[in-house]
């Protein structure tokens, strides 16, 4: 059973790593496909509120960092499927990630799951947490779900609850969903990989 996790460039993403176990059969990429282009694309159809993107801003200037390892970079789908290939990947597990998966990546020999810091599909896309906060909705789950064609759309495979708190603020309640999500994915690998020892 080999393991890749995809995750994106952020201190978040760093705060996983960090916490990863040592095993030859764990690979990580950093998913590199994130620009200042696609933040402003998607500020301008209005997928992503400016007041979030300001929350998320700071929250990263003021989390911790975790000082990792370099790792490879990917930047598009055919990069993904030649590291599934060649290290003969069996789970891909996105965490943090922008790159939108393609049917050749979804149709390959690697099973393919995302984690999400919200509870779906209620609050699917960018900005859940935000959306959550918005509304209330302070009871949520981290979801480990199959990757598909729409965006957050596919089987839930996994759930682990936290909750939101209303005194506290953005970064706060960001760290605890995506501490949440962590927290998913550790599980997730020690369950897959203790399946084939």
């Amino acid at each position: 059973m080999n393991i890749l996790i995809v995750t994106g460039k952020d201190k978040i993403s760093r705060k996983l790593i960090h916490h990863l176990p040592e095993d030859k059969r764990l690979f990580v990429v950093i998913d590199d496909s994130n620009s200042i282009r696609r933040i402003i694309n998607l500020l301008y159809r209005k997928r992503l509120a400016w007041n979030n993107l300001m929350n998320m801003f700071f929250s990263e200037i003021f989390r911790k960092d975790y000082k990792i390892s370099a790792f490879p970079k990917i930047k598009t789908n055919q990069d993904l499927f030649q590291v599934i290939a060649n290290q003969e990947i069996n789970l891909v597990i996105l965490f943090r990630a922008s790159l939108i998966i393609n049917q050749q990546v979804i149709n390959s020999t690697a099973k393919i799951l995302n984690v999400h810091c919200a509870r779906l599909p209620d609050y699917s896309g960018l900005g859940a947490i935000y959306h959550a906060l918005r509304k209330h909705d302070y009871d949520q789950v981290a979801t480990l779900h199959m990757v598909a064609a729409k965006i957050d759309s596919g089987k839930i495979v996994a759930t682990r609850p936290y909750r939101l708190n209303p005194k506290w603020s953005y970064c706060e309640n960001e760290n605890t969903a995506y501490d949440a999500g962590i927290q998913l994915i550790l599980e997730t690998i020690a369950k897959e990989m203790s399946r084939f020892e």
